[in-house]
């Protein structure tokens, strides 16, 4: 039997955790996001009536065509996010968040012109300390995409039989996807 999907993916956090806690005894863990679908600089620099709509993609595209942004690499100066801000479901298991929180969150631009990436930092990292770490990624980030970003989802490729495994071991394997008139069932 297949576990139910709420407490299979919270087993799932649960482990990523305990993983980011244990590298972090040994190094800082560094995030970073292709996909800005976060509101961290927007709530913290728009008043509320002008937030509708809008992320920290828009924010910054804003300001990089307005000119207020450099043209060459850049780190924005870092915000702090307590555990309430964080994305669910982390911000929601019962776990203690602690060696991960306040988050230092920024965006890092590796590359002349080159769209930004969200970088997160677990714990209250300083602004040098960020700029030490991100310049270490910098020789490695060929026209604006960090290598290490394009190594992890080089390894982190999943076959269909792989993803189906996945699914059914999260307890959902009855998601519809269309294909289904096709005789393709995941």
């Amino acid at each position: 039997s297949t576990p139910s999907n709420s407490s299979a993916a919270s087993d799932v956090y649960k482990r990523q955790f305990k993983g980011i806690v244990e590298v972090g005894k040994y190094t800082i863990p560094l995030f970073i996001a292709k996909t800005i679908k976060r509101s961290y600089y927007v709530d913290s620099l728009l008043p509320k009536d002008l937030r509708k709509g809008i992320n920290d993609l828009i924010l910054i595209r804003a300001l990089a065509s307005l000119g207020k942004l450099p043209k060459k690499p850049y780190i924005l100066e870092p915000i702090y996010v307590d555990r309430e801000k964080l994305p669910e479901p982390l911000n929601k298991l019962d776990i203690d968040l602690t060696p991960l929180t306040p988050m230092t969150i920024t965006y890092v631009s590796f590359g002349y012109g080159s769209i930004p990436y969200q970088v997160s930092v677990p714990g209250e990292v300083s602004v040098d300390e960020l700029v030490d770490l991100i310049t270490s990624i910098y020789p490695y980030s060929y026209k604006g995409y960090p290598d290490p970003l394009k190594v992890a989802h080089n390894r982190c490729k999943l076959s269909s039989v792989e993803f189906k495994l996945i699914l059914y071991k999260l307890g959902l394997t009855s998601i519809p996807t269309g294909r289904e008139l096709l005789g393709e069932f995941l």
